[in-house]
């Protein structure tokens, strides 16, 4: 572990729910670490990894990247396992959590819900109820290709992105291949020369990052754009920043973005209301099929994955009902 201010998190916007600090592991390091041997990994760089929930990462060089010790604490502790973690998140908010049979979520059951729901749950706690349910569902041809698959990569020694476990092979040709970090690193540092003060982070899996990430993110883009036009056209940084964006369509997301709040905030009202699950089943059934588990939950917070999967049954025997969003 040492100290090093330059250097990022590789975690740091995939597991949102500790902040970063200064103190840094090598992935290297963690690809060669001694570690408990299991079936569902082979280092303990890929078992971080899965309980990251990094289920959709593409090949690159992780030996270039690092790891704070709060997320390398936090993705390797073990915590007391006394209820199922599964039975309310998948199963149903209102189910008590069973304490019978309690193992640990394995690689198959992580990537069948990660696959169906974006669910992050591996090494998560799991009793024999939920398990024997979730494995029957997800006991198949292909979750089990994609368990055997995923991280295979890091292995082979014929991918340039991850150098073998010998020292002869650390040298610089291997480094030379992944240009992104050095791209990165030199854009990052031509904004500081020109005096921006903002944060420059990178993500390698955008479409797997949870919402409040996301917009962070892009928040960020944002104001790299828009200091980058105030360097080349300080004179007209509205005008050229309008003529990037599509004014027109931005005023429709904002109509859409407005009415789709009427709209389900009306629904989210009917839900609370309504006294029986056909009711609120049938009421969920309006949009589960168009919309996902996480942005339904952001108007219903108690909404469960298994309510979820039981409205678009509904809406699927029902015939789906496209919700469409008019000027107000």
């Amino acid at each position: 572990m040492n100290d090093c201010q330059e250097k990022n998190c590789f975690f740091e916007t995939q597991v949102i729910e500790i902040e970063c600090n200064d103190n840094y592991i090598s992935l290297r390091d963690l690809y060669e670490a001694a570690c408990y041997t299991s079936p569902d990994y082979n280092c303990k760089l890929e078992y971080i990894l899965l309980r990251a929930g990094f289920f959709d990462l593409s090949p690159v060089n992780l030996f270039e990247f690092h790891i704070c010790s709060n997320h390398y604490e936090l993705l390797t502790s073990v915590t007391r396992r006394q209820n199922c973690n599964i039975c309310k998140l998948v199963f149903g908010q209102n189910r008590k959590s069973s304490t019978g049979g309690l193992r640990t979520v394995s690689k198959l059951i992580a990537m069948g819900l990660w696959s169906d729901h974006h669910l992050s749950t591996y090494d998560k706690t799991i009793c024999a109820t939920c398990r024997l349910k979730l494995e029957k569902q997800y006991n198949n041809d292909d979750i089990r290709k994609k368990c055997e698959n995923i991280f295979k990569w890091l292995h082979d020694p014929m991918i340039v992105f991850t150098p073998e476990k010998t020292e002869t092979t650390y040298n610089s040709s291997y480094y030379a291949s992944s240009g992104l970090s050095d791209k990165k690193e030199s854009f990052s540092h031509w904004l500081k020369e020109h005096g921006f003060n903002g944060r420059v982070q990178k993500t390698l899996s955008y479409d797997n990052l949870q919402y409040h990430s996301k917009t962070n993110l892009l928040n960020q883009i944002k104001h790299i754009l828009l200091y980058i036009i105030e360097i080349l056209a300080p004179n007209n940084i509205e005008e050229v920043w309008n003529d990037l964006i599509d004014i027109e369509n931005e005023d429709k997301k904002n109509n859409y973005d407005r009415d789709h709040q009427i709209i389900m905030e009306a629904l989210a009202d009917a839900y609370s209301n309504s006294q029986h699950w056909s009711t609120k089943r049938q009421l969920l059934s309006i949009i589960a099929a168009d919309l996902s588990f996480h942005s339904i939950a952001q108007y219903i917070p108690d909404i469960t994955l298994w309510k979820f999967n039981e409205a678009r049954r509904q809406a699927k025997l029902n015939g789906t009902v496209k919700m469409t969003f008019f000027k107000i």
